[in-house]
Parts: C-alpha cells; sequence; structure tokens
C-alpha cells in the first residue's frame, strides 16, 4: 500500500496558495495543516483550500501531525522558520533563497543532517518538463557544446518603499527575489563559476533595484545574466553551443516551448556561397532573381534548421518539485538529487559575493559579509 505524505504549509501569502494548488496535483500528498502568525488567517486559508487543521502560530504547525512542513515566509525568517521544524522533526521543503546569507544555509544543512531530516530549496524551475527537455537535448548534442548562457528576469513594479521587493528588512531587492532564477539555470548547465562580476542599481530603500551578472567557467565558459523589479524584460533565455543554439522562451523560470536553431556544416556553406557566387556572374537573371530574394532564402534556410519543443507543464508548476520531496522521502534520502545541498550552497556562495561587491547587507548578515 501507498504511503500518503501529510504536508504543512507555513505562512498564508500568495506563494503558499500557490503550492496549496500545486499539492492538488501530486499523488499521495495530503495537505494537513496550515500555520500562520494569526489565527483569522489560518482559518481563512483552512477555508480556502479545504485544510483540515489550522493553527495560529508557526511554533503549533511544527509541532502538528505531520511529515514535511513547506516554507513560504519572507527571506529573513527562512532560516528561523526551517530551523523551528527541524527541531521538531520534521522535514523540509524551503522556499527560495534558501536562506539569507551562505552562513545560515550552512548551519541549516548541517543541523538537518545531524537530525538525518530532509530538507530541499524550493527552486521548483529545476523540476519544469521543459528544463529538463533543455538538459536533454544538450546531452543529445543538439547544439554541440555549451559555452554561453544569456538569461534574463525582470519586471516593473510601482514604486514603493513598503515592498517586500523592496524592504531590506525583509531581505528585498532583485537579485534574491528573482535574478536568483537565471542564476540557479547557469548553475543547473555550466557548473561551479570560477569568476564572478557584477553591477546593481541601488535603489531610495539600499536594495538592487535591478542587477547584471557576468559568471565565468571553466574552459572559457560565460554566462550573463540579469535581474529587475523595476525594469520590464523579456524573461526568456538562450543557450549557445559550438553547432548551434537553443532559445528557452519566456517565461524562463516556468517555460513550455524551446526552440532549437541548428548550425549547418560551415564548408557546405562556405561551398553554397561559392556556387551561387559564381552562377551569378555568369546569369545577369539568376544575380537579379537571388538580390531580390536572398532575405527569403535566408529565412527558409533559418526554418530548415529550426525545431521547436512544446512541453507542457501538468498543474501549476509547484508539483513538480513536491512530488520529488516524495519520492525522495518515499527513498529514504536526506537530500534530493535534482535539487542537491551543493547547488543552494552555490547560489548562496554567489550571491553572497554580489552583495559584498554592491555594498548590500541585511540584518541576518552579522560578521558574514564583513
Amino acid at each position: 500500500m501507498t504511503t500518503k505524505t501529510r504536508w504543512g504549509i507555513l505562512s498564508t501569502g500568495n506563494i503558499a496558495k500557490q503550492f496549496a494548488i500545486g499539492l492538488t496535483y501530486v499523488p499521495d500528498a495530503e495537505l494537513i495543516a496550515v500555520g500562520s502568525r494569526t489565527q483569522a488567517s489560518a482559518d481563512k486559508f483552512a477555508s480556502d483550500y479545504n485544510v483540515p487543521e489550522a493553527y495560529g502560530s508557526y511554533e503549533a504547525l511544527a509541532a502538528a501531525d505531520v511529515d514535511v512542513i513547506y516554507i513560504a515566509t519572507p527571506h529573513t525568517l527562512h532560516f528561523e522558520n526551517s530551523m523551528l521544524c527541524l527541531q521538531q522533526g520534521k522535514h523540509v521543503l524551503c522556499e527560495k533563497p534558501f536562506t539569507i546569507n551562505l552562513a545560515e544555509t550552512e548551519a541549516l544543512l548541517a543541523y538537518a543532517k545531524q537530525q538525518k531530516l530532509f530538507i530541499m530549496e524550493a527552486m521548483w524551475m529545476r523540476f519544469n518538463p521543459a528544463i529538463r527537455k533543455l538538459e536533454e537535448l544538450i546531452a543529445a548534442d543538439a547544439i554541440g557544446e555549451v559555452r554561453m548562457l544569456q538569461a534574463d528576469f525582470g519586471f516593473r513594479i510601482k514604486y514603493d518603499a513598503q515592498s517586500r521587493l523592496l524592504d531590506p528588512a525583509i531581505g528585498g531587492g532583485a537579485l534574491l527575489d528573482v535574478g536568483i532564477y537565471p542564476l540557479a539555470l547557469a548553475q543547473l548547465l555550466l557548473g561551479q563559476a570560477e569568476d564572478i562580476q557584477g553591477v546593481a542599481a541601488i535603489g531610495n530603500t539600499g536594495v538592487d533595484e535591478q542587477c547584471m551578472l557576468s559568471l565565468r567557467y571553466s574552459d572559457g565558459r560565460l554566462a550573463n545574466l540579469s535581474g529587475s523589479v523595476r525594469t520590464q524584460t523579456p524573461t526568456d533565455a538562450w543557450v549557445y553551443g559550438t553547432k548551434g543554439y537553443i532559445h528557452v522562451h519566456a517565461p524562463m523560470f516556468r517555460p513550455e516551448k524551446l526552440t532549437v536553431y541548428r548550425s549547418g556544416d560551415p564548408d557546405m556553406q562556405s561551398a553554397s556561397v561559392g556556387t551561387l557566387a559564381t552562377k551569378a556572374k555568369a546569369s545577369p537573371l539568376i544575380r537579379r532573381v537571388f538580390g531580390k530574394f536572398a532575405p527569403q532564402l535566408r529565412a527558409m534556410r533559418g526554418r530548415l534548421n529550426r525545431k521547436t519543443y512544446w512541453v507542457p507543464v501538468v498543474g501549476n508548476g509547484y508539483n513538480y518539485e513536491a512530488q520529488a520531496v516524495q519520492d525522495a522521502l518515499n527513498q529514504g534520502l536526506l537530500e534530493c538529487p535534482r535539487m542537491p545541498h551543493q547547488a543552494t550552497i552555490e547560489s548562496m556562495r554567489i550571491m553572497d559575493t554580489l552583495r559584498k561587491q554592491w555594498g548590500i547587507t541585511y540584518a541576518n548578515d552579522g560578521e558574514a559579509l564583513s
């Protein structure tokens, strides 16, 4: 008989609501309990999403009879809330960024390991079917060796100093909230960065409203990434290889469409151009026709080297990471192979490095970034 996984959700904000919806698409998942800072908020969430138990404190939820708790609070509370649940013997799925800095991340992972409890950063993009397809295409040599990546995630919010996205008290800023997605894609495809450089536009509240990252990897591979909460960007990604490139269509954090552009053989292209040039010199008619329709002919050639893949998302996308947690728990694992602890450590290392370059610190940092 299949064992049900009993879930609890800590916090009742928008992302908590999305995760609750996602759980409805996960076989053998039971959303048992929700916890909030107020009983009224917990009761409303429980009513809206058919949750049997509602608790008016995080402590009460952590003590409830559940298997794993999803942490959906603001960034600066992730360490505290995750530790609370671990101390009550609960497995944890914590929203990204996993914590506010690397020091908190390493302490949390060490404690979970000591207690033999599962813990994972909720980087849902890694579990997206199109992202998995992207990796399959690269592994199958669809574009040769990957040499460069370009990715962005940006939108424009109305300026509000109290917005969670701009409030330093809760870890606001473009890097931690949206820049982390292009960064996660680079990490997934290129591995550990050797050189980390970035620039940021610091707003009136003291956080980065937009940022650009340049990462260099072994063998000269590069990533050009950006994030913004004050500028609209395409929010897509381009993966460039030695034989072609792949367009990850928007939104890059939840894509459903990939387009592969495959380069032709360089020698064959040169021969074709040479043949056409020779014929054009010999025949004024061919020269006129080729000159008139050259753009269309080039476009046709481009279409012949292009293939689009549609990879639909079932559910709202959060279900895939929840399923991965359940699979890991059923296998007795303490970390998910698809989102290992080392990936979280590397992400936090890069973001700490960038914030130090920009002079951005949060209350939780203490001596971590000094």
